[in-house]
């Protein structure tokens, strides 16, 4: 009997997770997961064929860019249809794991080994909307191609709390949005990010106990918090200064990560100040600090690199000279699948 309600919690857990997690537990599975508790064992991460596709080639098919659009037509299209049935809490009978990339969690559950599999968009195209470069009609600052985590994917199957990297030190866990270049609540140079990401997560189950936010752009107060929503303001830390690469600095937004979250907290970091002298050091940072990468559980960023379709945009030429980087294309999908592939929820952002 006990072997039959293992099968039966897998299975469900799983079908649940495919079908846009938006499905009510049984009876019977919450007393199960009330009796256990998880431990995450192991994390591993698998490419899907359209991002394999892409990791094999993007350095060839940088040149001549938007010739290869078109044999991507009918993935971009399910792509996009699927983050937008997501975004409006349908469920879905599947996912197509040929478009989608996972990862895969083992989690110890007293003595029961229990999987789990999340999903999250393709590192593809050019690594922002599939349509929004080559005149595909997206807007080149369109966010409807980013698979969110939700609640279900960082909490424990057993208990539905936080308990999947770690404890919390004695305290609840929580939920922490940090954002390196936040602009204000409703503004920024590619659309607000503060409200975009609180909504947004929030629409997916999570919402932020704690938010840092750091600008190097002087505002004055009245617009920081004017538009700031009520229910925010007391869990709300601004920085208006220039946010510190040098992690041993009691000002640094990764040194105070350390000194803030748990490895049971769910914590967002974006970075996206286009200053390339204080993001690549934090960049480096986060890929070869095991501690930080045990913290921060989803990432985005927006890499500057050489690219024709986006010179322009980041370089205010599409031949600049000299040349402000040697980084390719290749390369920011190379950083993105190393941070995937050591456990972070890592997004090329806008």
């Amino acid at each position: 009997m006990q072997a039959l309600l293992l099968q039966l919690f897998v299975y469900f857990l799983l079908t649940s997770i495919a079908s846009g997690r938006n499905v009510r537990d049984p009876p019977f599975l919450s007393r199960l997961r009330g009796n256990q508790h998880c431990v995450l064992i192991s994390k591993e991460y698998y490419s899907s064929k359209l991002e394999q596709t892409w990791l094999d080639n993007a350095h060839r098919w940088s040149d001549d860019f938007c010739s290869h659009m078109d044999a991507f037509t009918k993935e971009t299209h399910d792509w996009v249809a699927t983050i937008s049935a997501l975004n409006r809490n349908e469920s879905l009978s599947a996912i197509d794991e040929n478009i989608f990339s996972s990862f895969v969690s083992s989690y110890d559950c007293n003595g029961k080994i229990v999987q789990k599999r999340t999903w999250i968009e393709p590192l593809s195209h050019g690594l922002r909307h599939p349509r929004a470069l080559c005149n595909g009609g997206a807007d080149l600052v369109d966010r409807d191609y980013l698979l969110l985590a939700s609640r279900g994917d960082f909490v424990s199957p057993a208990t539905k709390r936080h308990e999947l990297c770690g404890g919390c030190g004695g305290r609840s866990c929580q939920n922490i949005y940090v954002d390196l270049g936040a602009s204000t609540w409703n503004t920024g140079a590619g659309g607000p990010s503060q409200s975009w990401f609180y909504d947004s997560y929030k629409r997916h189950g999570v919402e932020f106990d704690r938010l840092l936010l750091w600008e190097a752009h002087p505002i004055p107060a009245a617009a920081i918090f004017s538009d700031l929503p009520k229910e925010v303001w007391h869990k709300y830390q601004y920085f208006n200064w220039p946010a510190s690469s040098n992690s041993s600095d009691a000002s640094s937004p990764l040194h105070i990560i350390k000194k803030i979250a748990k490895p049971g907290d769910f914590v967002v970091l974006k970075v996206d100040i286009d200053t390339p002298s204080v993001e690549l050091p934090i960049l480096r940072e986060l890929l070869n600090d095991p501690e930080l990468l045990e913290l921060v559980d989803e990432f985005f960023f927006e890499y500057h690199v050489l690219f024709a379709p986006m010179n322009l945009a980041w370089f205010g030429s599409e031949n600049p000279s000299p040349q402000p980087t040697t980084d390719t294309l290749a390369d920011s999908y190379t950083v993105f699948r190393t941070l995937r592939e050591k456990g972070v929820r890592a997004h090329s952002w806008v």
